[in-house]
């Protein structure tokens, strides 16, 4: 259910790392002159095991949806002597401390501060900034008015180019680190990322300045040791000795916002997706046990790929190595949400299977929308890509903010084609304020609830407004003006396609819930994706997009058209094709239309708006 993540060392390194962004450029190099060159080459850098730094960072790609992209200062002090580390952002209102191998992280829900921890004692804290014995030297620039060397590294594998540049000064301070690809970071989904530091000093204060800045925080004693506090802290304190290898899904949804870069070279081709993607691995036992896993992976790719009758395919990507039980706990939370919303009989394999339209509550629908028109009424395709209901592919970075993205999806498109207005509102405002109606923050919901909360909280703002960070924050709605009004959905008649093609042509982009567990979903590339295993059930749906509309191929083929918020770099330019029909997905299963205010429609909007999307052959 979202991007994210890493391999124990980072992976496990935390909630404590966020993931942001704003950058000037796509790269640096047009903003930094040459001014001098060196015959022989410098040693790379050996960074200091003791340090403090401060840094943006920065995803340019959220340019396109928010005037100031996605960017807030991070605060790092490291001790690695000691196995300590203290990380914050947004001014210290996300904050984690990691002491004796457990991590402490302090995360804001609408008005109160939780704390999650995880851990055990043992586990290594490994240094914030990279190993650079691998990069290669660039040359010698200007950065800032200083000079800095430049060390590079770039790989192609799979036919996609990732470039990363590190601009380091001759004294060994980090100024800049600049990726284009796969998060070599994180090891999450390829995107613009950049590290832009603003100040780095190689050791720590001492006495009791050092000590406070270790403590764990209060609520987190409260939290590990079982005692509810005031902030009613969620904790997973109790890790077993089995999981010490393994990530907490949390840290690996937050990502890890540090410049943290280390790979093993044992060779051949996960020794160089290793390298690619920046693994860290504890050992040679977890090295051999995910080698074994992205075997078994690019096999099932190859196998894929080679199958005549095959209408999609598939290409490795960076969770090839990634265990089945971290991509579910960690992508798709709400396989983990479920069992708790839905009824029992829900659940059972002989049961009813309700739909979350179907519970009541803040999940209540307006009415259900069943079809008028036949299917030979309907246009032969329809397609909102480009069109004022679009405005281009998101990215939910490193949170697990499915839903928000599917929702304002919906609505950016349903205020188009009701009102002739191009928008595009705000996710932060959902993930900060939206939990209350059912939805949980950075780790994972449903869309329905949040129609709920929009209509009763008196609009949505925004996306320049209350811009996107990628983590949960204090809500904030108060500050901004909420210009987007809706009275709640419709719930779309349940496996209908015909009334779901009816509703995508006459209100524009539907919000819609999906069986992404299969891993032809997961490393999908191009073509029509027809997955026998898929599930159309309630109970198996678990991560939640946009249907943008539909169409059918050359072949024949028919296919519903979906938008993902994985960014642009996933599957299709970040779209997904998808069978009509039996093996939907379930697509088709409980999708929902955000119903625009009345008062706030315009008169021939809705002609022009379906004019533009529909395909009549």
């Amino acid at each position: 259910m979202g991007p994210a993540a890493r391999t124990n060392g980072i992976l496990a390194l935390v909630t404590c790392y966020l993931v942001g962004a704003s950058a000037r450029s796509l790269t640096v190099k047009r903003d930094v002159p040459m001014v001098g060159s060196e015959d022989k080459p410098p040693e790379p850098p050996v960074f200091s095991e003791v340090f403090y730094a401060t840094y943006n960072f920065s995803m340019p790609h959220l340019y396109l949806t928010q005037p100031d992209g996605l960017n807030y200062e991070v605060s790092v002090w490291y001790d690695g002597p000691n196995q300590r580390r203290r990380v914050e952002s947004y001014g210290g209102e996300d904050t984690c401390v990691t002491v004796g191998g457990v991590d402490y992280t302090l995360i804001p829900r609408i008005d109160r501060l939780h704390c999650d921890v995880w851990g055990s004692p043992g586990r290594e804290i490994f240094s914030p900034l990279p190993d650079m014995w691998a990069w290669e030297y660039g040359g010698l620039v200007e950065v800032k008015g200083r000079q800095a060397y430049i060390w590079l590294r770039s790989f192609n594998e799979h036919g996609k180019l990732s470039q990363y540049t590190f601009y380091v000064t001759p004294d060994n301070e980090p100024l800049r680190l600049v990726m284009i690809g796969t998060n070599y970071i994180s090891g999450s989904h390829a995107d613009e990322y950049i590290y832009d530091f603003t100040h780095f000093e190689p050791s720590l204060p001492t006495g009791k300045e050092a000590r406070k800045l270790f403590e764990v925080p209060n609520l987190c004693i409260a939290a590990s040791s079982g005692a509810e506090g005031a902030g009613a802290a969620q904790t997973d304190s109790a890790t077993s000795a089995a999981d010490v290898g393994r990530p907490h899904p949390r840290a690996m949804q937050m990502g890890a916002a540090l410049p943290q870069i280390q790979a093993y070279d044992h060779s051949h081709a996960y020794a160089a997706f290793s390298r690619a993607t920046g693994r860290l691995h504890d050992g040679h036992a977890e090295y051999d046990a995910r080698m074994r896993r992205f075997r078994e992976v690019a096999a099932m790719v190859q196998a894929h790929n080679a199958n005549p009758a095959s209408s999609s395919r598939l290409r490795v990507n960076a969770w090839a190595d990634w265990h089945r039980e971290e991509w579910t706990a960690t992508m798709l939370p709400n396989k983990r949400l479920a069992p708790a919303l839905l009824p029992e009989q829900a659940t059972g394999e002989a049961g009813k299977d309700v739909l979350l339209s179907e519970l009541g509550g803040s999940y209540t629908p307006k009415g259900r929308f069943r079809a008028t028109m036949t299917k030979d009424q309907l246009p032969t395709a329809v397609d909102w890509r480009g069109t004022g209901a679009d405005p281009g592919i998101k990215d939910q970075a490193m949170c697990g903010s499915c839903y928000a993205f599917a929702a304002t999806g919906a609505m950016d498109g349903a205020w188009f084609v009701a009102t002739g207005q191009r928008r595009s509102f705000s996710e932060q405002q959902i993930v900060d304020c939206a939990e209350d109606f059912g939805p949980n923050g950075c780790f994972g919901g449903y869309y329905q609830p949040v129609f709920n909360y929009v209509a009763e909280s008196g609009g949505i703002a925004e996306e320049h407004s209350y811009s996107y960070r990628g983590e949960v924050g204090f809500c904030r709605v108060a500050n901004h003006s909420l210009v987007g009004r809706f009275d709640g959905y419709l719930a779309v008649e349940s496996r209908d396609d015909v009334a779901l093609m009816e509703a995508v042509y006459k209100y524009g982009p539907v919000a819609v819930s999906v069986d992404a567990d299969p891993e032809t979903f997961s490393f999908y590339s191009e073509g029509v994706l027809d997955e026998p295993a898929c599930s159309s059930k309630m109970r198996d749906l678990d991560h939640t997009v946009t249907l943008y509309g539909y169409g059918t191929t050359p072949e024949g083929k028919d296919y519903w058209l979906v938008r993902n918020s994985w960014s642009r770099y996933w599957g299709a330019d970040g779209y997904l094709r998808i069978a009509r029909g039996k093996r939907d997905c379930g697509i088709a299963t409980d999708a929902a239309v955000p119903r625009v205010a009345k008062e706030a429609e315009v008169p021939g909007a809705r002609e022009r708006a379906m004019a533009a999307a529909a395909r009549w052959d």
